[in-house]
């Protein structure tokens, strides 16, 4: 391996972790939601989605890769056919919009929680830092999120660890039990099989163009995989440990709108502080790449209309943004996005079936 590949799948993965950090993993409503509150089945779903966004998101770079899309949306033509492939791009479009605007929220009631400011202040703050970098184009947006993801990770794995160090590891099994009868707590679906999936169908529909585009401008179909399965470890790995903190703390992190500030301010106020910063930069690494593709479904990338229709996006993203709690958008957003990307992954398993191509 050259020292050019070795760059490029440091930097695919880098890419893929910082735009599944967003505000749901970075504030901790996403590992509330989906895993913690489930217990230690919720680290079994983690595991299902481990074997399958593994299997899909290599499989949309190396798709990328081959087929050379000229954009990036040509990945649903090619996995559902022409009218049903333009349903599923609409649809996605509509879909990464909305959870762009749940990243505005997200900034919002970070910077509230910790500074005491409005809410207006996180989601303009972020609102337009997303919209000036998507409008250098795809390449330098990639540059600079893929250098802040691991950096992101490596925070949250240190968090993760001494919270589980300080905590009281034995009475994990009585806690776990807790966690079943405790009906305060939001979660994602009635159980946690359903709940993995609806998070594994929403990656998926983040990732469809985003991951495509990625394995277009790969050197070669195996930096493409590397890369993506690299970032699906690394990303779920971390995960794994933050699910064991919060169930550590699962009484004071219940139906809070950041958790993961409430964990670093018991370690300290100062480790608090920091993670108030890493919260909102781990959203603007998600806020940037979901703009960008909703922008780039209407507009060749780094054109005048491309820019227009940035501005605009993220305007409207920063009003709507400031109207609904955040942890009710994301309950409410993503399980509905979850469902449909579900359907996304059995279309893909069936082309490979039918092609006997991965």
């Amino acid at each position: 391996m050259t020292g050019r590949d070795f760059k490029q799948i440091v930097s695919i993965t880098g890419a893929f972790i910082a735009f599944m950090i967003g505000s749901g993993f970075a504030t901790g409503q996403e590992i509330l939601q989906y895993y913690a509150g489930y217990g230690f089945m919720g680290i079994c779903g983690i595991g299902v989605c481990l074997i399958l966004l593994i299997y899909a998101a290599t499989a949309f770079t190396r798709a990328g890769y081959r087929e050379q899309f000229a954009r990036p949306n040509g990945i649903y033509e090619y996995y559902f056919g022409k009218k049903l492939g333009l349903i599923f791009d609409y649809f996605t479009v509509i879909s990464i919009y909305l959870c762009y605007v749940v990243m505005l929220a997200g900034a919002g009631a970070a910077i509230k929680q910790h500074l005491g400011l409005p809410v207006t202040v996180g989601g303009i703050l972020i609102g337009v830092l997303s919209c000036v970098t998507v409008m250098f184009g795809l390449q330098k947006m990639v540059d600079v999120i893929s250098k802040i993801g691991p950096l992101i990770i490596v925070l949250v794995v240190s968090l993760a660890v001494i919270t589980i160090v300080q905590g009281d590891v034995s009475r994990l099994g009585e806690i776990n039990a807790e966690i079943q009868t405790n009906d305060t707590l939001l979660r994602a679906s009635n159980n946690w099989f359903m709940s993995a999936c609806s998070y594994l169908g929403i990656s998926i529909t983040w990732l469809a163009t985003f991951m495509t585009a990625l394995g277009k401008d790969a050197y070669s179909l195996k930096n493409a995989t590397i890369g993506s399965i690299a970032g699906v470890v690394a990303f779920l790995g971390s995960m794994v440990l933050m699910v064991i903190a919060f169930m550590l703390n699962i009484d004071s992190l219940a139906n809070t709108e950041i958790p993961t500030l409430i964990l670093a301010d018991k370690v300290s106020p100062v480790l608090g502080s920091i993670f108030a910063f890493v919260v909102v930069v781990g959203i603007y690494t998600t806020a940037v790449p979901l703009l960008w593709t909703t922008a780039s479904r209407f507009a060749e990338d780094r054109t005048k209309k491309f820019t227009i229709l940035t501005i605009i996006l993220a305007a409207a993203g920063m009003v709507v943004g400031m109207l609904i709690p955040f942890s009710k958008l994301v309950n409410v957003v993503y399980v509905l996005i979850g469902d449909f990307g579900f359907v996304l992954i059995a279309f893909i398993l069936l082309k490979h079936i039918r092609t006997k191509q991965w």
